[in-house]
Formats: C-alpha cells, structure tokens, sequence
C-alpha cells in the first residue's frame, strides 16, 4: 500500500459519482487503506455532514475562524489533500461496506449538495472550521473525492 498523494482532479461532483461508478463496473486496485465501498461511505456521510449539519465536537469561533485561515485557504485549496490525515471516528467507514450502495449513497449525496449549491446553500458550520461559503463547501468536496478516489486505480484491462 502506498501513501502517494492521489493525481485525480474534478471540476464536478458528477464527474466524481462518474468515476466512482466506472470503478464499480471495471475494478479497481485500492492502494490505499480503504475500499471503494469504504471510500464513497466516507465521502457521502461528509457531503451529508455538509448539508445537515456536523455531529462532532463544535470550536469556539475565534480558534474556528483561525483554523480556517490556516487551513481551508487558496493555497492549501491549489493541492492535493495530504494523505494519511487522521479521521474522526464518525466519518470511518466499518470494515465490511457494498461498493454498489455505497457508489449510490454517493451519488445520492452529490446530488442532494449540488441542488443545495444550486440554491446557494445554506450549508453546516463545519466542526472544526466553521463556516464556509458555498464554493468553498464546493471545493472541499472536489478535493476529498479527488483525494479518496485517488487510492482506487482503475484496473487495466489484460
């Protein structure tokens, strides 16, 4: 298993949901620690987490908003996610999780986001980062499934 950062970038949640379901129906090889299944559990539980709202523990404001500067900004935005970044206990994904579901769940939730989007928001305060604007939301979302999907490569047909 490699810790390589992932390659992959995507301009929308449809080409992430489009890319997770070409996984499903080739293959793939994870080179990560999770499945696919695993993968799109995590993603669609925070896209969910965005829309209705966080379930960890909330940061005052000041830290919040420092944190964010840190962060959530255009630089660290421009990269890749880094891999190996601890996860809260709520968004990992159990060990047994159907790809099929889990690819449709995310999809579901892509879905659900970008009417949100769409409408302009409003979106959840982040646990630790607060408030984010909806393209910054949208951004984040872009560069998690980007960073996910990034550890599941396609098979490559024999």
């Amino acid at each position: 298993m490699s810790d390589a950062p992932p390659t992959l970038q995507f301009e929308t949640l449809d080409q992430a949901v489009e890319h997770a379901r070409s996984l499903l129906a080739n293959g793939y090889e994870p080179t990560g620690q999770w499945s696919l299944g695993q993968n799109c559990w995590h993603m669609a539980t925070f896209t969910d987490f965005s829309l209705d709202g966080f379930p960890m523990l909330k940061v005052p404001w000041p830290i919040s908003a420092g944190l964010r500067r840190l962060f959530i900004n255009d630089k660290t935005m421009s990269k890749p996610m880094p891999a190996g970044m601890p996860t809260a206990p709520k968004l990992t994904p159990v060990d047994a999780v159907d790809d099929a579901k889990a690819v449709e769940a995310y999809a579901e939730s892509c879905r659900r986001f970008d009417e949100r989007l769409d409408a302009g928001g409003p979106f959840a305060k982040r646990a630790l980062f607060g408030r984010l604007s909806p393209d910054l939301w949208h951004r984040v979302h872009l560069g998690h499934a980007a960073h996910h999907l990034g550890f599941l490569q396609p098979k490559v047909a024999a």
